[in-house]
Order: structure tokens, then C-alpha cells, then sequence
């Protein structure tokens, strides 16, 4: 009776045990889920933050941006031949919006494949307008969209600023008085 009422403590107590390993597994799992999901969404702002910093510097147009984006981190497509002290050399490297794999490098690889959409729309003020770039990862299967991120910023598209930096203009020019009358304080 003694051992019986002993092995019955035993298996009580390996039930208790693997319920909750079996708990905390599952709070483990959701947990690198959540990671996961978070730095994927952080991916895809940094992706709308560099398209839409490109689109403001005038490197691309608008127009010509959406659809499949070349991942930021194709250094890990590179072989290590093509790195060099400093990081992943420049030639060869693909633009955003050309589709080709780096030189030396494979092609993309098959799975989740980052897209970008850029939309622009006038606001009332002249030369501006209001820029929404979305940047997305869609799954493997194509169906099924893991992280999303929109951001939406006015920009001056289309005309070049009128000021060039170094040039000379009003304030440039009274500073220069300035200075030449002693003026320092």
C-alpha cells in the first residue's frame, strides 16, 4: 500500500511538472513570436523611412519606386569575397526598384519578399504634396501579409529648391557686414 500511495505521488507530481514546462513552453513560443513579429515590423519602417528619405533627396521618383524592393541587408546574399572592411562594397549592388540579384551573389531566395507602394497626392500648397509610402512583407505563400508599416509625410516634388547650399543670400550677407565691422560679441 505504502508503495502504491508513493507511486501515485510520483506521477501526480511528473503531471504537475509537465504541465507547466508545457505552460511555459507555450508562453516561450509566443513570446520569440512576438520578437519576431516586431522586428519584422520594424524592417518594413525602416524600408518606408529609406523610400520615403529617397523619394525627399530627389534619388528616385515616385512613380518608379512601387512594387518589389531589394532588401537594405543584401549582404547576406553576398558572398564573403564581395565584403569588404567597411561593409558590402557599392558596385553591382541593386537599386531598390531593379529587380536583379546582386553581382557574385544568387538570386533572391524564394519566400517572403518585401513590396513597397508609393502614392502621392497634391495638397494646396504649390509644389507640395502628401507622400504615403507602405512597405510590406508578404509571406512565401503570397497570401498572407507579416508586417506592414505606412508613413505619410508631405515633400516638395518636382521643382528643385531655389536656394543652393554655399550660395550667397541676405543673411549670408549681413553676417559678413557683421564680422567686418568687428562685430563679435
Amino acid at each position: 500500500m505504502k508503495r502504491g500511495a508513493m507511486l501515485f505521488e510520483v506521477m501526480v507530481a511528473l503531471a504537475i511538472l509537465l504541465m507547466a514546462s508545457m505552460t511555459l513552453g507555450g508562453i516561450v513560443m509566443q513570446s520569440v513570436t512576438a520578437m519576431d513579429r516586431t522586428r519584422k515590423t520594424m524592417q518594413a519602417c525602416d524600408l518606408a523611412r529609406s523610400t520615403m528619405a529617397q523619394i525627399e533627396a530627389g534619388l528616385v521618383e515616385p512613380t518608379s519606386v512601387s512594387g518589389p524592393a531589394t532588401r537594405w541587408d543584401v549582404s547576406m546574399f553576398l558572398p564573403s569575397s564581395d565584403l569588404s572592411s567597411e561593409g558590402v562594397k557599392d558596385e553591382g549592388l541593386p537599386s531598390m526598384d531593379s529587380g536583379k540579384p546582386p553581382v557574385g551573389g544568387s538570386p533572391r531566395p524564394s519566400g517572403p519578399e518585401w513590396m513597397v507602394e508609393v502614392d502621392t497626392e497634391p495638397t494646396e500648397f504649390a509644389g507640395l504634396y502628401m507622400v504615403r509610402v507602405t512597405a510590406w512583407l508578404v509571406s512565401g505563400r503570397g497570401d498572407v501579409t507579416e508586417a506592414s508599416y505606412t508613413l505619410r509625410q508631405v515633400v516638395r516634388l518636382g521643382s528643385k529648391p531655389e536656394d543652393v547650399a554655399g550660395e550667397e543670400d541676405e543673411l549670408m550677407d549681413a553676417a559678413r557686414r557683421g564680422l567686418r565691422r568687428g562685430g563679435s560679441r
